[in-house]
């Protein structure tokens, strides 16, 4: 009988601890995917979004690489980056953007999936 008192215990004490930690896992993903209005263009590759803060959020699409707009950050303009850029911005602009989060780059930008 004793042992099956702990063990009855240990079973309900693991299935709460379960159902909390999926509990948070589908809270975290609920707010990892969350809708952003876009706030400026950087390049066809990255844009800033509206996350409620000052500054914003400055978001690097993964899985795209587009050229390079402007010579900056000891990078050179390339050809046909200024219509990467436009045709990012014409196909997002003024629409709601959902993100799903990766990591960050060295750059401090936040990777996220479109």
């Amino acid at each position: 009988m004793k042992l099956f008192l702990v063990f009855s215990i240990s079973v309900l004490f693991f299935s709460c601890t379960r159902n909390r930690r999926n509990e948070n896992n589908r809270n975290h993903i609920h707010q990892e995917l969350r809708f952003f209005t876009i706030k400026k263009f950087v390049d066809g590759d990255t844009f800033w979004v509206d996350d409620k803060t000052q500054k914003g959020k400055k978001i690097r699409l993964i899985g795209i690489d587009t050229p390079e707009n402007q010579a900056r950050f000891g990078k050179t303009e390339e050809f046909f980056g200024d219509e990467a850029s436009a045709y990012t911005k014409r196909i997002l602009k003024n629409k709601k953007v959902r993100l799903e989060y990766d990591k960050y780059d060295s750059f401090g930008r936040t990777l996220a999936y479109n």
